[in-house]
C-alpha cells in the first residue's frame, strides 16, 4: 500500500473506503476496489482528499478484510459461526450453549504478533447461543502477510477457541453442619444448588445431610458414586476442607 496524490492515482485500486458527508448524507463515496478514474479526481478533492491509499504490487501486504477471514479461517469453531468482514473485522457468535474455552497462552503468542488483534470473552465463559464470543481484526488498514502466515502455523496444531456444549451430569448434594443435621437451623443450601442446576441439562440424585463427621461425609459421598453420581456438590466448612485436602 502506498499514498499518492489523487491526480497519480488514475487508473489505480483504492485499498479503502473514502467517506463523504454533505447536506445529511454520511456514507461511503468510493469503495474498496474501486479504480480510480478521471472523473474522479474532482470528486475526491470536493470532499477534501489530496492523497489516497492504492495498492502496491508485490509489495507482500493484504488487507484488513482478507487478514480478518484468514483469521477466522485459521481457528474455526464447531459450534459457531462468524460475520463479516465488517468494518475490517469479523465477529464469532454461539450456535449454542455451552463453555467457551480459551488456549490463553495461545491467544497471547497470536496477539504478540505485530498488528494482529483477537479479543475473546475469558475462558471457561458461559455461553448463550447468540452471544458474542470473539472479534478479529489487524489495527491498521494492511499488513505483511508474514504476520498472518505465523497466526497460521501456530493454529495449525493447536485450537485458539472451542465451544463445549454441556452434557448431562448426575449429581450428589451432601450438605453437612451439625446445627443442620440436629435440625436446630433449617439448611438453606438445597434450594440454591438446585436453582443453579436447572440452568444445565442434570439430574440431582438426592441430598444427604451429614453432621460434622469426616466417615459419615465419606460414606454419603460413597453412595453418591455407587450410584453413578458424575460429580458431588458439598456444602459446610468441614466437608469443603476434606474436599481440598482431597484434591
Amino acid at each position: 500500500m502506498k499514498k499518492i496524490p489523487v491526480e497519480s492515482a488514475v487508473g489505480m485500486e483504492l485499498c479503502h473506503d473514502i467517506t463523504a458527508m454533505r447536506d445529511g448524507f454520511k456514507g461511503a463515496a468510493f469503495r474498496r476496489g474501486h479504480i480510480i478514474t478521471e472523473e474522479d479526481i474532482p470528486r475526491l478533492l470536493d470532499i477534501g482528499k489530496r492523497t489516497v491509499f492504492v495498492w502496491e504490487e508485490n509489495a507482500g501486504e493484504i488487507h484488513e478484510e482478507e487478514a480478518a477471514l484468514r483469521m477466522a479461517a485459521m481457528a474455526p469453531v464447531e459450534g459457531a459461526h462468524y460475520t463479516g468482514p465488517s468494518e475490517g473485522k469479523v465477529l464469532l457468535f454461539a450456535d449454542r450453549r455451552g463453555m467457551l474455552r480459551v488456549d490463553t497462552e495461545l491467544l497471547q503468542e497470536i496477539n504478540s504478533i505485530g498488528d494482529i488483534t483477537i479479543c475473546t470473552l475469558r475462558d471457561h465463559y458461559p455461553v448463550e447461543a447468540g452471544a458474542r464470543l470473539a472479534s478479529m481484526r489487524i489495527v491498521p488498514l494492511v499488513t505483511k502477510e508474514e504476520q498472518i502466515l505465523r497466526a497460521e502455523a501456530l493454529c495449525k496444531e493447536r485450537k485458539l477457541l472451542e465451544l463445549k456444549p454441556y452434557q448431562h451430569r448426575k449429581i450428589g448434594v451432601v450438605i453437612t453442619g451439625s446445627e443442620v443435621y440436629s435440625g436446630r437451623i433449617k439448611d438453606k443450601f438445597e434450594p440454591v444448588v438446585r436453582a443453579k442446576m436447572q440452568h444445565y441439562p442434570s439430574e440431582i440424585l438426592g441430598v444427604t445431610i451429614c453432621d460434622d463427621d469426616l466417615n459419615m461425609i465419606v460414606s454419603a459421598a460413597q453412595a453418591f458414586l455407587e450410584q453413578g453420581a458424575d460429580f458431588l456438590i458439598f456444602t459446610g466448612d468441614l466437608a469443603a476442607n476434606y474436599v481440598g485436602r482431597k484434591r
